[in-house]
């Protein structure tokens, strides 16, 4: 059984494609300049304080989060070069 595919619908799938790959980029680029953004005022306002829970949830939610979104991204790159 093989399935053929329409040109419309190659076509659909291939604008599909390119929308995700556009949409990853621009996520990314808004992380980044987020991060910029509100580095200094994380330096200055979260750094100079005590450790506590709510620092530790903080460190969680800020770097963890992104670690693995930039670590995702990543491999997905190189899986694709394969």
């Amino acid at each position: 059984m093989s399935s053929n595919i329409e040109p419309t619908e190659l076509a659909s799938i291939v604008w599909h494609v390119v929308e995700g790959r556009s949409f990853a980029l621009a996520s990314f680029v808004l992380f980044v300049f987020d991060y910029f953004l509100t580095l200094d005022g994380e330096v200055q306002h979260f750094w100079s304080g005590p450790w506590s829970i709510s620092r530790i949830l903080f460190l969680c939610n800020r770097y963890f989060t992104k670690g693995l979104l930039t670590y995702a991204g990543i491999v997905s790159l190189l899986r694709r070069e394969n």
